[in-house]
Order: C-alpha cells, then sequence, then structure tokens
C-alpha cells in the first residue's frame, strides 16, 4: 500500500500529538495544532467548489499557516 503525504502526517500526530512540528516567525506548533488548523482549511476548501484538479494559487509568507493550508489542500 502506498501512503500518501496526509496519511503519513496523520500518523505522525496522533504518534505525538505534542510534539514541536513547525518552527515560525510567530512561535511554535505541535502536530495536533498544525492537524486541526489542516482539518479547518479541508473543511473550508471542501465548501468551494472546487473540481478535481482545479489550480488553487497561495498567496502567502511561508509559516506554519501555509503549510496548514497545503495539507488542508491535500
Amino acid at each position: 500500500m502506498r501512503a500518501n503525504v496526509w496519511s503519513v502526517f496523520e500518523q505522525t500526530a496522533r504518534r505525538v500529538p505534542d510534539k514541536q512540528a513547525i518552527v515560525g516567525a510567530d512561535g511554535a506548533v505541535t502536530f495536533e495544532q498544525w492537524r486541526t488548523r489542516a482539518l479547518e482549511f479541508a473543511a473550508f476548501f471542501d465548501a468551494v467548489p472546487l473540481a478535481r484538479h482545479d489550480r488553487v494559487i497561495l498567496w502567502m509568507n511561508a509559516s506554519p499557516e501555509m503549510a496548514a493550508v497545503m495539507l488542508g489542500l491535500w
């Protein structure tokens, strides 16, 4: 079975939820915080009428928030 980015991330977040995952200018984010935020973005994008293979442009500074958006899109 091939794993995708989300499944590997999800396994890691469940295994070590309180471990620091990302450090940004505004501080550190744990795997659980990152997972929660990614799921919020996923719910947002599910509510938008996007079709498979539609392009989505991200215009953001590199940050934990950007990483959460990218996972939410996955």
